[in-house]
Protein backbone atom coordinates (compact mmCIF):
# COMPACT_ATOMS: atom_id res chain seq x y z
CA UNK A 1 0.00 0.00 0.00
CA UNK A 2 1.44 3.37 -1.18
CA UNK A 3 1.12 5.73 2.25
CA UNK A 4 -0.44 8.88 2.14
CA UNK A 5 0.80 12.22 1.58
CA UNK A 6 1.88 13.38 5.22
CA UNK A 7 2.44 10.15 7.01
CA UNK A 8 5.46 9.50 8.92
CA UNK A 9 9.03 8.71 7.48
CA UNK A 10 11.35 6.95 9.99
CA UNK A 11 14.62 5.60 9.92
CA UNK A 12 14.37 2.32 11.90
CA UNK A 13 18.04 1.61 13.70
CA UNK A 14 19.48 -2.30 13.49
CA UNK A 15 18.03 -2.65 17.29
CA UNK A 16 14.44 -2.18 16.43
CA UNK A 17 15.22 -4.75 13.47
CA UNK A 18 16.71 -7.72 15.20
CA UNK A 19 13.74 -8.86 17.78
CA UNK A 20 11.93 -10.40 15.35
CA UNK A 21 7.98 -10.32 16.72
CA UNK A 22 8.85 -6.53 16.82
CA UNK A 23 10.54 -6.26 13.09
CA UNK A 24 7.48 -7.81 11.81
CA UNK A 25 4.76 -5.48 13.37
CA UNK A 26 7.04 -2.18 12.11
CA UNK A 27 7.49 -3.74 8.78
CA UNK A 28 3.36 -4.69 8.78
CA UNK A 29 2.66 -1.25 9.72
CA UNK A 30 5.35 0.05 6.81
CA UNK A 31 3.23 -2.57 4.54
CA UNK A 32 -0.09 -0.94 4.87
CA UNK A 33 1.56 2.56 4.32
CA UNK A 34 0.94 3.84 8.09
CA UNK A 35 4.83 5.02 8.49
CA UNK A 36 7.72 4.91 5.33
CA UNK A 37 10.27 3.18 6.51
CA UNK A 38 14.21 3.97 5.55
CA UNK A 39 17.76 2.45 6.89
CA UNK A 40 20.89 2.43 5.62
CA UNK A 41 23.23 -0.32 4.35
CA UNK A 42 24.82 -0.03 7.33
CA UNK A 43 21.99 -0.26 9.52
CA UNK A 44 21.01 -3.64 7.40
CA UNK A 45 24.49 -4.79 7.96
CA UNK A 46 24.55 -4.76 11.46
CA UNK A 47 20.77 -6.24 11.49
CA UNK A 48 22.69 -9.13 10.01
CA UNK A 49 26.05 -9.44 11.87
CA UNK A 50 24.02 -9.28 15.22
CA UNK A 51 21.83 -11.93 14.54
CA UNK A 52 24.62 -13.97 13.56
CA UNK A 53 26.56 -13.33 15.85
CA UNK A 54 23.56 -14.03 18.72
CA UNK A 55 23.10 -17.28 17.07
CA UNK A 56 19.34 -15.69 16.38
CA UNK A 57 20.38 -17.09 12.35
CA UNK A 58 22.61 -18.70 10.10
CA UNK A 59 24.22 -16.31 7.79
CA UNK A 60 21.78 -18.05 4.96
CA UNK A 61 18.36 -17.12 7.10
CA UNK A 62 20.24 -13.40 7.91
CA UNK A 63 20.96 -13.19 4.09
CA UNK A 64 17.45 -13.96 3.25
CA UNK A 65 15.71 -12.00 5.82
CA UNK A 66 17.83 -8.78 4.57
CA UNK A 67 16.92 -9.70 0.97
CA UNK A 68 13.29 -9.78 1.70
CA UNK A 69 13.59 -5.99 3.62
CA UNK A 70 14.89 -5.14 0.68
CA UNK A 71 12.88 -6.91 -1.88
CA UNK A 72 9.80 -5.74 -0.04
CA UNK A 73 11.18 -1.96 0.58
CA UNK A 74 13.04 -1.50 -2.12
CA UNK A 75 13.28 2.42 -1.80
CA UNK A 76 13.85 2.54 1.82
CA UNK A 77 17.70 1.59 1.86
CA UNK A 78 19.68 4.83 1.38
CA UNK A 79 23.23 5.60 1.35
CA UNK A 80 24.73 8.39 3.11
CA UNK A 81 27.94 10.41 2.46
CA UNK A 82 30.86 10.26 4.70
CA UNK A 83 31.21 13.76 4.29
CA UNK A 84 27.81 14.27 5.91
CA UNK A 85 28.24 11.20 8.78
CA UNK A 86 31.65 12.93 9.59
CA UNK A 87 29.58 16.67 10.48
CA UNK A 88 27.06 15.16 12.89
CA UNK A 89 27.54 15.37 16.59
CA UNK A 90 25.53 12.24 18.12
CA UNK A 91 27.09 9.58 19.76
CA UNK A 92 29.84 8.09 16.65
CA UNK A 93 28.77 4.85 16.54
CA UNK A 94 24.87 6.10 15.83
CA UNK A 95 26.03 8.94 13.30
CA UNK A 96 24.86 6.67 10.04
CA UNK A 97 21.23 6.41 11.49
CA UNK A 98 20.84 10.39 11.90
CA UNK A 99 22.48 10.66 8.30
CA UNK A 100 20.38 8.28 6.99
CA UNK A 101 17.87 10.86 8.37
CA UNK A 102 19.05 13.65 7.15
CA UNK A 103 19.41 11.80 3.72
CA UNK A 104 15.79 10.70 3.38
CA UNK A 105 14.10 13.88 5.02
CA UNK A 106 12.87 11.40 8.19
CA UNK A 107 11.09 13.32 11.11
CA UNK A 108 12.07 10.53 13.39
CA UNK A 109 14.47 7.76 13.90
CA UNK A 110 13.22 4.80 15.30
CA UNK A 111 15.88 3.18 18.33
CA UNK A 112 16.33 1.48 21.74
CA UNK A 113 19.28 4.32 21.84
CA UNK A 114 17.44 7.27 22.27
CA UNK A 115 20.31 8.65 24.66
CA UNK A 116 22.94 8.36 21.22
CA UNK A 117 20.60 11.12 19.97
CA UNK A 118 20.76 14.24 21.93
CA UNK A 119 18.13 16.56 21.00
CA UNK A 120 20.27 19.44 20.51
CA UNK A 121 22.12 17.27 17.64
CA UNK A 122 18.53 16.46 16.43
CA UNK A 123 17.01 19.45 16.51
CA UNK A 124 18.91 21.51 13.68
CA UNK A 125 18.08 18.72 11.26
CA UNK A 126 14.23 18.80 12.23
CA UNK A 127 14.82 15.47 13.33
CA UNK A 128 13.43 13.34 16.95
CA UNK A 129 14.23 9.85 18.29
CA UNK A 130 11.51 7.70 19.46
CA UNK A 131 11.15 4.56 21.08
CA UNK A 132 9.69 1.87 19.09
CA UNK A 133 7.21 1.97 21.56
CA UNK A 134 6.29 5.68 20.84
CA UNK A 135 6.11 4.74 17.36
CA UNK A 136 3.38 1.90 18.10
CA UNK A 137 1.15 4.37 19.97
CA UNK A 138 1.28 7.02 17.94
CA UNK A 139 0.10 4.48 15.08
CA UNK A 140 -2.44 3.02 17.14
CA UNK A 141 -4.06 6.37 18.03
CA UNK A 142 -4.08 7.74 14.67
CA UNK A 143 -4.71 3.96 12.61
CA UNK A 144 -6.53 2.20 15.57
CA UNK A 145 -8.60 0.05 13.22
CA UNK A 146 -5.49 -0.57 11.04
CA UNK A 147 -3.39 -1.58 13.88
CA UNK A 148 -5.85 -3.68 15.18
CA UNK A 149 -6.17 -5.42 12.07
CA UNK A 150 -2.40 -6.00 11.23
CA UNK A 151 -1.92 -7.64 14.76
CA UNK A 152 -4.81 -10.02 13.77
CA UNK A 153 -3.17 -10.40 10.60
CA UNK A 154 0.28 -10.98 12.17
CA UNK A 155 -1.04 -13.69 14.54
CA UNK A 156 -2.97 -15.55 11.53
CA UNK A 157 -0.14 -15.96 9.68
CA UNK A 158 2.38 -17.21 11.78
CA UNK A 159 3.57 -20.42 10.98
CA UNK A 160 4.42 -21.07 14.62
CA UNK A 161 3.59 -20.04 18.09
CA UNK A 162 2.25 -17.17 18.60
CA UNK A 163 -0.94 -18.14 16.67
CA UNK A 164 -3.65 -15.37 18.41
CA UNK A 165 -3.34 -11.31 19.03
CA UNK A 166 -2.60 -11.98 22.81
CA UNK A 167 0.91 -13.63 21.97
CA UNK A 168 1.78 -11.79 19.41
CA UNK A 169 0.56 -9.19 22.30
CA UNK A 170 2.43 -10.90 24.73
CA UNK A 171 5.90 -11.17 22.47
CA UNK A 172 5.59 -7.45 21.72
CA UNK A 173 5.68 -6.65 25.43
CA UNK A 174 9.23 -6.51 26.10
CA UNK A 175 9.86 -3.85 23.16
CA UNK A 176 6.82 -1.89 23.27
CA UNK A 177 4.79 -2.37 26.67
CA UNK A 178 3.08 1.03 26.77
CA UNK A 179 1.70 -0.12 23.22
CA UNK A 180 0.76 -3.25 24.38
CA UNK A 181 -1.01 -2.08 27.73
CA UNK A 182 -2.77 0.36 25.30
CA UNK A 183 -4.10 -1.56 22.74
CA UNK A 184 -5.12 -4.41 25.70
CA UNK A 185 -7.17 -1.65 27.25
CA UNK A 186 -8.82 -0.67 24.19
CA UNK A 187 -9.69 -4.29 23.01
CA UNK A 188 -11.05 -5.00 26.78
CA UNK A 189 -13.01 -1.80 26.37
CA UNK A 190 -14.18 -3.03 23.33
CA UNK A 191 -12.94 -0.08 21.27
Amino acid sequence: MTPEPGVLRAVLDANVLVPASLRDTLLRAAEEGLFVPFWSDSVLSEVHRTLVNNRTASVESATRLIVAIQRTFPDATTTTERSLTDQLTNDPKDRHVLAAAIATEAALIVTFNVRHFGERDLSQHLVSAWTPDMLLQRLLRDHRDDVVALLVKQAGELKRRPTTVEDVLRRLDQHAPTFVRAIQRDITNGG
